[in-house]
């Protein structure tokens, strides 16, 4: 879905939801392993239907889900505020991935004001 944009997009998502495919992802989200959870969000995010369980990945036990997660959400506009994300994810303390700014840019693209407010929250 990621390759095609507009009315097109929209087609294969009401096609691939179904075929139950979110359901699927929905079960590969609880995996034990996390290369599985993480691929499972990437996928999800891309459903409506599946961002409510990407955005509680957001707390997932391993860090590469939890960055992923927000990559996914912010990647579909469906991210929580950018102050919300930095808390989670400890970014700029625990978390210093390079995918971090990747996450920055897509927030920004997705939600300039939260961004903004971000920047200028003393906490």
């Amino acid at each position: 879905a990621e390759l095609v944009r507009g009315p097109d997009r929209d087609a294969l998502i009401v096609n691939a939801e179904a075929l139950g495919i979110p359901q699927v992802l929905l079960r590969k989200s609880v995996s034990r392993v996390p290369q599985e959870r993480l691929l499972a969000a990437e996928a999800l995010a891309m459903f409506p239907s599946g961002r409510d369980r990407v955005t509680e990945m957001l707390v997932d036990r391993n860090p590469d889900v939890r960055l992923g997660a927000a990559l996914a959400l912010a990647q579909n506009q469906a991210a929580p505020p950018a102050a919300q994300i930095v808390r989670q994810l400890a970014l700029g303390t625990r978390e210093r991935s390079l995918l971090v700014a990747s996450l920055m840019r897509d927030l920004v693209d997705a939600d300039p004001p939260s961004v903004e407010a971000l920047l200028a929250d003393p906490d």
